[in-house]
Formats: structure tokens, sequence, C-alpha cells
């Protein structure tokens, strides 16, 4: 009767509040993913339906910000000031290719040869001025 009224509409109460805290944060998720590409790209990317339906159906096989992240994160240090810069962006990031790019090596860029080899000067340089004395 009464009871099992007030018991159901309870429990239901507690399923609407689930599903609004479960899709805040796949809202927050995504917009702090598109907040993070704006800033490390310097580009101005907008929440669309394309990038909401790719960033959801990831999230759904497990995927989450800290992943996102990561992508963006390598692609920008391959791309940047090269002819894929403008490929820094939604719809490429998160596509088809968005499982080999998280799980791909990083590239070494031309800028991290040059530190590389800098570095590596400089320690035999070290090297040898404690040899020679």
């Amino acid at each position: 009767g009464i009871r099992d009224s007030v018991a159901s509409r309870g429990l239901g109460d507690v399923y609407k509040r689930q599903a609004y805290n479960r899709n805040f944060m796949i809202n927050e998720t995504i917009q702090e993913t598109i907040d993070y590409l704006n800033s490390v790209a310097n580009t101005n990317h907008k929440v669309e339906n394309q990038t909401i339906n790719a960033l959801f159906q990831l999230m759904k096989e497990g995927y989450c910000f800290e992943d996102f992240k990561l992508v963006i994160d390598k692609k920008h240090s391959d791309w940047k000031g090269t002819i894929y810069e403008p490929y820094l962006r939604p719809k490429t990031l998160f596509g088809n290719k968005f499982i080999k790019y998280l799980y791909e090596q990083p590239r070494v860029t031309k800028n991290g040869l040059f530190k590389l080899a800098s570095a590596v000067n400089q320690a035999k340089q070290f090297t040898w001025k404690l040899d020679n004395n």
C-alpha cells in the first residue's frame, strides 16, 4: 500500500540522484578535457555533439580524463610546429585512432633530440674535466 509507494518513490529519487551525479561527472570530464586541449594547444575548441559522443563512448569503455590528457600531451609534443599541428582537435584525438595514440611510444622530436645531444655533450665535457684533473 502506502508504505510500498513511499519506499519505491524514495528509491526512484536515489536513482535520479545517482544518474544526475553520473551525468554531471561525465559532463565535467568532457569540459575539462576540451579546456585542457585548448590550454595546451592554444586553441579555442567548443564542446560539440561529435566530441561529446566520442568522449562518452571512450568513457563507457573505461577511459578517463588522465587518458585523454596523455593523448593530448603526446600528440601536442609530436605535432607542434609541424604540418600536423592543425589536427590537434577533438575529432582527430578522440576518434578511431585514440587507442593507438594512447599506447604508442612518444616520438623523439628534433627539439628533444637537440636537448639530449646537448646534455650528452655537457656530460662528456664534465667527465673529460674530471679525467684531466
